[in-house]
């Protein structure tokens, strides 16, 4: 699916978070919004198959999550308004970012722009750091 028919495809549905979230997961909707209800505490992830919380503030124009993946998950490909930093703290992942594959261990930093379709498979269980942000919210 080109960027062009996923706008489209955008223009055209409606729906809540969760639905779109899920859709996103499931292959059908290839956008996928920021939540901004991520707990505090750690728990399940609804939206993937691992845990995460929150760890920025109510408020803040960023927002940064710490996840868990198990081994085997997936997340389809899809994209974000936002831009995204994602820190592999420990574990192993290959990401597709428009199309380049790679492959992220402990240590990594992968900058991921507003707009640009991305896929992750988690290889071995993860654990890393997200942040979400708009540069004009500076």
């Amino acid at each position: 699916m080109t960027h062009q028919e996923i706008e489209h495809q955008i223009a055209h549905e409606k729906g809540t978070f969760r639905s779109m979230i899920y859709a996103a997961i499931r292959g059908t909707r290839s956008v996928m919004p920021i939540p901004m209800e991520i707990p505090l505490e750690w728990a399940d992830n609804p939206f993937l198959f691992g845990q995460w919380r929150r760890l920025s503030r109510e408020g803040s124009p960023v927002l940064v999550a710490e996840l868990k993946e198990p081994e085997g998950s997936r997340l389809k490909l899809h994209y974000h308004d936002e831009d995204e930093v994602v820190v592999m703290i420990s574990g192993k992942a290959r990401f597709t970012i428009e199309g380049q594959r790679q492959i992220v261990t402990d240590g990594y930093v992968l900058s991921i722009p507003a707009g640009v379709l991305h896929e992750a498979y988690f290889i071995k269980p993860c654990h890393f750091l997200v942040t979400w942000y708009n540069l004009g919210d500076f």
